[in-house]
């Protein structure tokens, strides 16, 4: 009875214990003798593992290895390969659409557009309404100088012909 109990403790735990600590771990259900008893007979039979470090015996459960090996390793390789190749596809996929989810959330949305264009469009009412009152003072202006003479219009046109080519010529000799 405490060799089942014992074997059992050394394979849930896994770890390696000397008698006492597998006396006091199995809380005192067993005397520490018949536990040396259970793990000498266990270790005889082959089920667990002895090794003497100095003056102390140290026991551990038997650790069994998988006997499919490679062939085991592989057939998970491959399921893990398709998944990583799928996963790259899905975080370009991811990266594309973010991208463009990005471009549209930049762009204003219709009601603000509309908001915009009504603004541009008060905006150009303002200053042609601006330019209409300057053109009108410059006519003012010029009938006052002139007057509604012809010959006066005509000379004002050839002044700033003059004007014009002299600014020219300055431009050109700066170059």
């Amino acid at each position: 009875m405490a060799t089942d109990a014992v074997k059992k403790y050394l394979e849930d735990t896994n770890r390696p214990y000397s008698c006492a600590d597998v006396t006091v771990n199995l809380r005192g259900a067993f005397t520490k003798s018949a536990i040396q008893k259970a793990l000498d007979a266990l270790s005889e039979a082959g089920k667990i593992k002895c090794k003497l470090y100095g003056k102390q015996k140290v026991y551990a459960a038997i650790q069994h290895d998988n006997a499919d090996g490679p062939s085991e390793n592989e057939d998970y390789d491959t399921p893990i390969k398709t998944t990583t190749i799928e996963l790259e596809e899905l975080n370009t996929q991811l990266k594309t659409k973010e991208a463009s989810l990005k471009s549209l959330l930049a762009a204003p949305t219709s009601d603000s557009a509309r908001v915009q264009a009504g603004e541009i469009k008060t905006n150009i009412e303002k200053l042609e309404s601006r330019l209409a009152t300057l053109r009108d003072s410059v006519e003012e202006t010029q009938k006052d100088m002139f007057g509604n003479d012809r010959g006066n219009a005509r000379r004002l046109s050839e002044v700033q012909e003059e004007l014009f080519r002299r600014t020219l010529h300055r431009d050109r000799r700066n170059g």
